[in-house]
């Protein structure tokens, strides 16, 4: 059964080229998932704000570690009103396949579509026009439909 506190992950990027993949984890226990996936730097997930690590769940590359900036929300102020974090790894969809395979082997489970801004509808923030602005948004194919969605966003 479906609960707004699941744990969850997907990747937030489109496949393809780019400089940066990014991969959103959020809900109960993010923390403790965040430990096993990451080897944190000093303050380590203390506060809100900017991490720095290295993957730690045993990613086999030639390269050796990979360095991963992890955007952290610890609580309901956060853009979808609960825990969330947005791992910023170097372009690669196999790393973000990775990532995500691992985070689902440790727990959570991959989110469904709209499911993040489903959260924030549902934790109050957004509200029910920005959350269909949203999906008109990313199912705009006109330069002009996007224009409409992002003035709806707005409000």
């Amino acid at each position: 059964m479906f609960s707004p506190a699941d744990l969850i992950v997907a990747p937030a990027t489109p496949p393809g080229p780019g400089m940066r993949s990014i991969v959103r984890i959020a809900g109960a226990g993010l923390e403790a998932l965040l430990v096993r996936l990451v080897d944190l730097e000093s303050p380590g997930l203390a506060a809100a704000g900017l991490v720095k690590g290295r993957l730690a769940f045993g990613l086999a590359c030639e390269w050796g570690a990979v360095e991963v900036d992890i955007l952290y929300w610890p609580g309901p102020n956060g853009p979808v009103g609960g825990p969330l974090a947005e791992l910023q790894l170097p372009a690669s969809e196999l790393l973000a396949a990775a990532v995500v395979t691992a985070a689902c082997g440790f727990g959570s489970r991959l989110a469904q579509g709209g499911e993040f801004t489903l959260r924030a509808f549902l934790n109050g923030r957004l509200d029910l026009t920005q959350a269909e602005a949203v999906q008109a948004l990313v199912s705009a194919k006109t330069e002009a439909a996007a224009d409409s969605a992002l003035s709806a966003l707005r409000g």
